[in-house]
């Protein structure tokens, strides 16, 4: 069992590249700038006290910090349970029992073992497929082109096949009523329609139906709808997806349909315990957000506004990020959250400058 996690980083790290470069569709050296100071990017990774690095270069990916798994192997514990038959217990759960007659299945019950100890020290990490959900870019395009359950894509990149898995699975759970649509009609009225999934030719799809009672294939719905209705979805699914990352949420959205979307994420953090990782452009979603946090000191006004419990963002469950460009390089800067939320500063200062140049414009 040693000598088999001795040799996980190594492998870890081949699958790794076969990811990442589906998943960015290009070769590994294209992911470092030419240019760049360092010569390598870190992904760090950590859960609870146990964490691993992911050092990147043009042509090489290392993974530090998995040896150290090997000084957890004296928590698993062999009983004998009569016969030739053995259990192995990692702490107090049992993780595999079976009989031992060769080295095949000496062989078995470590990989079942080893597989345990791996999973129970870096579980979100090598579980996200089962409990997050990736809301790629260009969601409306993707839902033009790919939606079609028995066809494999070609040269498609690993987050819209995800996008693309999810879809699927969403209609199925909005077909057996896992979805809680009080959640997402707010967001439907505001873009005109709704939407209803059937099962038809073997699998689940969805339907967009207008206000007006026009019923077409969701592939044929407005943008906005395409763009946003499978985000929504997500956030009012019951269980998976635990976590969700969104590109751009305002894609395709009108300002107060943001404003919308941003309320249902609240109740998603709230209702669902979802976590939600989102990446935008847009004043309108940082504002709304903001309001949410606001609300954290000024519950009084819930009620008088609109808005319920469910709806208010607690400033400690927020962390924010800006990616600016300095010298030729992408800096993250970590912003400071208060009661009030997050710093506007350089949505304003936009702002200021379209001020300042209409009034040059027209003194």
């Amino acid at each position: 069992m040693k000598i088999g996690l001795e040799c996980l980083p190594e492998s870890f790290s081949v699958s790794l590249k076969q990811v990442l470069t589906k998943t960015f569709m290009c070769e590994q050296e294209e992911l470092i700038k030419a240019d760049s100071k360092s010569e390598s990017a870190t992904i760090h990774i950590q859960r609870n006290s146990k964490s691993i690095d992911i050092i990147i270069t043009p042509s090489t990916i290392r993974v530090e910090g998995l040896h150290k798994l090997t000084s957890e192997l004296n928590r698993f514990n062999v009983k004998w349970i009569g016969g030739n038959r053995i259990r192995i217990y990692l702490d107090e759960s049992m993780v595999d029992e079976g009989p031992i007659e060769n080295a095949g299945d000496v062989a078995g019950l470590m990989v079942s073992a080893l597989g345990q100890l791996i999973g129970d020290a870096l579980t979100p990490f090598f579980s996200a497929g089962q409990i997050a959900a990736i809301l790629v870019d260009s969601r409306a395009g993707i839902v033009r082109t790919l939606l079609k359950p028995y066809v494999q894509p070609m040269q498609v990149s690993l987050p819209d096949e995800e996008y693309r898995r999810l879809y699927f699975i969403l209609a199925e759970k909005l077909y057996n009523n896992e979805i809680d649509l009080e959640d997402i009609q707010p967001l439907c009225d505001e873009l005109g329609g709704y939407v209803k999934s059937v099962y038809e030719r073997g699998y689940f799809t969805l339907y967009f139906e207008s206000s007006f009672g026009v019923k077409v294939p969701f592939e044929r719905a407005p943008s906005g709808f395409r763009e946003s209705l499978v985000t929504a979805l997500a956030l009012a699914a019951q269980n998976y997806p635990e976590v969700i990352l969104i590109e751009e949420p305002e894609a395709h959205l009108h300002p107060r349909a943001q404003r919308v979307l941003t309320r249902l994420m609240a109740r998603a953090l709230n209702k669902k315990r979802k976590t939600i990782i989102l990446s935008t452009h847009s004043d309108y979603i940082l504002s709304s957000i903001n309001n949410l946090i606001a609300f954290s000191e000024k519950r009084d006004l819930l009620s008088s506004l609109g808005y319920n419990e469910y709806e208010v963002i607690k400033p400690e469950m927020v962390s924010a990020y800006l990616i600016k460009q300095r010298n030729k390089e992408s800096v993250v800067e970590k912003l400071e959250i208060n009661h009030e939320g997050i710093p506007e500063d350089e949505f304003t200062k936009v702002s200021g400058e379209i001020v300042d140049e209409r009034s040059e414009i027209l003194p």
